[in-house]
């Protein structure tokens, strides 16, 4: 998951050709074969919107070289997750592997499109929930996905006698 201060850093980025591209990845050998070929169709998707927007051939070139280049490296395509979302600016890329699967986005504009990221976050996050009741408490830890019972050594009506 993207720490909060690099997440704030795509957030606030701002510039002229900005391209944000989501893919979901398939697992096994299957993937590694397709998913370079799809990403290439998202940059061909990207191309033509950074030509819609009015950007010059040659600026589109210059985004896009980093991320034609990850099209052909073996490895990058053998590090795993459920997606991967991809940023370039001024010849760098930022990469972030999900355990969620993005629906496929081709982004052009001024800034990073980073509204899918939060998706990643939610998906990863626990929180915990105390339910009481009558003279009973149960405490559950929650993720999205999964719910589990936390033991608790706490009688209510015990306490509450104590307190009289």
């Amino acid at each position: 998951m993207f720490a909060a201060s690099s997440f704030h850093e795509l957030a606030s980025a701002r510039g002229d050709l900005l391209l944000s591209l989501y893919l979901p990845l398939h697992i096994g050998e299957t993937g590694r074969r397709e998913d370079p070929l799809r990403l290439k169709t998202l940059l061909t998707e990207a191309r033509a919107l950074a030509r819609e927007e009015g950007h010059a051939a040659r600026a589109i070139d210059a985004a896009c070289e980093p991320l034609d280049h990850l099209i052909k490296e073996d490895g990058f395509w053998q590090d795993g997750g459920a997606g991967i979302a991809l940023f370039a600016d001024d010849g760098r890329v930022h990469t972030h592997r999900a355990a969620v699967a993005y629906d496929a986005l081709a982004f052009v504009k001024n800034r990073f499109a980073v509204r899918p990221l939060l998706r990643d976050r939610v998906a990863r996050a626990r929180w915990l929930v105390l339910a009481l009741s009558g003279n009973a408490a149960r405490l559950f830890e929650c993720t999205t996905t999964h719910e589990r019972e936390m033991k608790l050594d706490l009688d209510l009506g015990e306490l509450a006698s104590q307190r009289e």
